[in-house]
């Protein structure tokens, strides 16, 4: 009875597992490539870039689906969930990372669940504000909310997000900040420009873009170095380390997703960084692709663990909660 039972779980998992050749012969349909925000934002014009570029190299067109909500993690666990055959991925950002310590509920474990394909891009983010406010620096803002009892809104795309990150922590470091979550960051943005809230997190030179043509104003870039292309705007992780935020996405697909599929995802990948349309979105939005000896699938795999403990400690230690 045992072995006859054993028999057919070995059976149905064969029927569920793609087989060798449908590996090699991946992929013979569209793949979707989950992007955890609203469309508009940085995460979501990376994804448009490199899903363009690997369309032409694996043959069958990436489809990008926005799944917001969450912080990112509502359409993470639709990837986790999803059968393990590459026609469904995800490309995140640290907000992956940071949902594990935020979101006690979650159904899936990303560490457990997804697989990495490949480290995509690396670069600092900038804290932006309203051209109305009557400061320019971190320093000031600071000093005149203080003197007139102002909580500052300071708008991100949903908890867990490095909006999310930088707003909380731009109260820890001493700036009085009320937290206004929306869905995505192009949103958040476009009513920072509005004048209806303070402050947002974008792209480096989005941000950069945004300051020259006056509809916004630099505060500050989450790096401890200032960077060429705003060389005038503050390095505020120099100062304030816990605003000393690294910005990142990846690519990841299902647990038990077959290598083979894994590597062609990953080969897909690595042929996108020589695309000059893919390298000139990264540049808009102020980030670099990873050194060559960081491109492999384990490297992101590696970069999510180590991301996970980072800002989970982050998490304890300044008490940030999901409602902030």
């Amino acid at each position: 009875m045992r072995r006859a039972v054993l028999a057919a779980a070995l059976m149905m998992a064969a029927a569920l597992s793609p087989t060798r050749g449908e590996a090699q012969s991946y992929p013979q349909r569209p793949v979707t490539m989950v992007v955890p925000y609203a469309a508009g934002g940085g995460t979501d014009a990376v994804g448009r870039a490199v899903a363009e570029s690997m369309s032409e190299t694996l043959g069958q067109q990436v489809i990008i689906e926005n799944s917001g909500g969450g912080g990112g993690m509502i359409g993470a666990g639709r990837v986790a969930r999803a059968t393990p055959d590459g026609y469904t991925i995800l490309l995140h950002q640290p907000g992956l990372a940071a949902g594990v310590s935020l979101y006690r509920n979650n159904n899936f474990d990303p560490q457990r669940d997804l697989v990495g394909i490949g480290l995509v891009n690396v670069g600092p983010l900038m804290i932006v504000g309203r051209s109305s406010l009557p400061a320019g620096t971190f320093k000031e803002l600071a000093a005149w909310a203080k003197s007139t009892n102002y909580k500052l809104k300071f708008g991100h795309p949903g908890a867990g997000s490095m909006g999310h990150f930088c707003g909380a922590l731009m109260g820890v470091a001493g700036a009085p900040v009320e937290l206004v979550p929306y869905r995505g960051g192009g949103p958040a943005m476009a009513d920072t420009i509005a004048g209806h809230i303070d402050l947002t997190c974008v792209g480096l030179n989005f941000g950069v873009e945004q300051a020259k043509a006056g509809t916004l104003k630099g505060i500050g870039i989450t790096s401890r170095e200032t960077s060429p292309a705003a060389p005038t705007v503050e390095a505020l992780g120099a100062t304030y380390p816990e605003l000393d935020l690294p910005y990142w996405h990846a690519l990841f697909a299902p647990a038990g997703t077959p290598q083979p599929i894994i590597d062609k995802l990953n080969a897909a990948l690595r042929k996108s960084f020589s695309d000059p349309r893919v390298l000139r979105t990264f540049e808009l939005n102020g980030m670099t692709v990873y050194p060559e000896s960081e491109r492999d699938p384990a490297a992101a795999t590696k970069l999510l663990a180590a991301e996970v403990k980072r800002l989970g400690d982050v998490i304890r230690a300044n008490n940030i909660g999901v409602t902030q």
